[in-house]
């Protein structure tokens, strides 16, 4: 794809000043992390690998203006409060990619961008204290900048993998308790707005380790109240259109429930009944229903040809107007 994707429309409203310092948590696995200093030479290659053996703690990039007094409710045995983030070195390259991140891409992953946009106020927080998802955003926004830079292709590329392949490992060796973290969803969510970008293999087995932690209520009860709901409407977003688009019966699974069970990630209550924006979002759940309808009509062969260009055309021009 020649850009990051909102599965759903581009309708945006820009964002209100992004310069107050984002809460982050605290997370113990990640202490053993040493800031970058000038004497710890940081590569691409160890920005995007977690193998890797340099390490680099953020400061937020563009933080989000998320009030932390939201976050009180946060608690778990082993996941303290949302707090500010220590004001420690950034490496120039890595804060050139979070900033990419929060700029570029976090705006399209959502049909209205405007204060509660989770991937700049849930996972660039997150991301200030575990070392993995901040290399899963390096590389997302790596793949993003190569479109105009494809020297960083293949090393985002390798970047990419190796955090799958640690994620693969993780799935096999971990308790469910060290698994089951905020930080692991934000992994996989980051990593399959990557698979938007490049249209990479991993989309499938990514949205199914996704879907298996939605289903299972230890998963989600693990997950702190205030990131709970941000998570489950992401994973049900790229169920909604990633499973139809990428394996038919699976599609028609997904399809078996109503769209609207999916679509919680467009539901927006603080707009004005009657405005534009609400009208907007109205036109836009509408045409994902008739599309869905659509699908599995073609998909049964319930649709002749002619019905379903004659249906195509008519959700276009709804749509366009």
């Amino acid at each position: 794809m020649a850009t990051a994707a909102s599965p759903a429309s581009r309708a945006k409203k820009k964002s209100a000043s992004r310069t107050s310092q984002s809460p982050v948590p605290s997370n113990p696995s990640s202490s053993s992390s040493t800031p970058c200093t000038a004497s710890s030479p940081l590569t691409l290659g160890s920005l995007l690998d977690p193998a890797g053996q340099e390490t680099m703690a953020l400061v937020p990039v563009h933080a989000s203006t998320l009030d932390p007094a939201s976050f009180s409710s946060l608690a778990r045995r082993d996941f303290m409060p949302l707090r500010a983030a220590p004001d420690e070195p950034l490496h120039p390259q890595a804060r050139m990619l979070m900033s990419h991140f929060c700029d570029h891409i976090a705006p399209v992953m959502v049909v209205l961008d405007f204060a509660g946009n989770g991937y700049r106020d849930v996972i660039l927080p997150l991301a200030m204290q575990n070392d993995v998802l901040r290399r899963a955003i390096s590389v997302v926004a790596a793949f993003h900048l190569a479109q105009k830079a494809p020297h960083l292709q293949q090393t985002a590329l390798a970047g990419h993998q190796a955090i799958v392949q640690k994620l693969r490992r993780d799935s096999l060796m971990l308790r469910p308790d060290q698994l089951f973290t905020p930080y692991t969803w934000a992994t996989i969510v980051v990593l399959l707005v990557g698979e938007t970008i490049t249209g990479a293999d991993n989309f499938v087995y990514l949205l199914e380790m996704l879907t298996c932690l939605r289903q299972s209520p230890e998963a989600i009860a693990a997950l702190p109240l205030a990131l709970r709901d941000f998570f489950v409407q992401q994973v049900k977003m790229f169920e909604l259109f990633g499973f139809p688009l990428s394996d038919e019966t699976k599609g028609l699974d997904v399809l078996q429930k109503p769209p609207d069970n999916y679509m919680d990630f467009i539901a927006y209550p603080s707009l004005s009944p009657g405005s534009e924006l609400q009208s907007n979002v109205q036109i836009m759940r509408g045409a994902i229903r008739d599309a869905c309808e659509l699908y599995r009509r073609r998909a049964l062969s319930s649709s002749s040809t002619e019905d379903s260009v004659s249906l195509v055309e008519w959700l276009r021009q709804r749509v366009s107007h």
